[in-house]
């Protein structure tokens, strides 16, 4: 059973190097949310497929390959809206705050915001603004 459990591990610490390595080789600019995953498994519902993804050890390779290879690595703070906020026009939603939603009609432009991928343009235009004002 040990040895089912560290096959496994290693297969999964396979993947994320393999991962990383072609985020860093193709991308001269990664941008991530600074999430504390320490915190976010304290919630039942979410601690196992939170834990499985193993986000601090995908951060922790960003770090250093980013480094590694020349390339920029930018942290955006936790609390910046990415999710909340329209990549359209910038209007903060705040009743998108509820996990629940996972899709949403900006008030102001009528732009239709899927969670996740509305979260992921805005952190990147968020770490290319901070690259910017450095």
């Amino acid at each position: 059973m040990a040895r089912l459990h560290e096959h496994i591990a290693n297969q999964r610490l396979d993947k994320i190097h393999k991962m990383t390595t072609i985020l860093v080789q193709d991308y001269d600019l990664i941008a991530m949310e600074t999430l504390m995953p320490k915190n976010m498994v304290k919630n039942r519902k979410l601690a196992k497929a939170i834990s499985d993804a193993a986000w601090g050890e995908v951060a922790r390779q960003l770090e250093y390959k980013t480094r590694w290879y020349g390339k920029c690595q930018v942290k955006v703070d936790r609390f910046f809206p990415s999710s909340q906020t329209c990549n359209r026009c910038g209007f903060v939603n705040k009743a998108t705050k509820d996990l629940a939603i996972r899709e949403w009609d900006c008030p102001q432009c009528g732009e239709h915001n899927d969670r996740d991928i509305n979260a992921a343009k805005n952190i990147l235009d968020e770490g290319v603004r901070i690259v910017n004002a450095a």
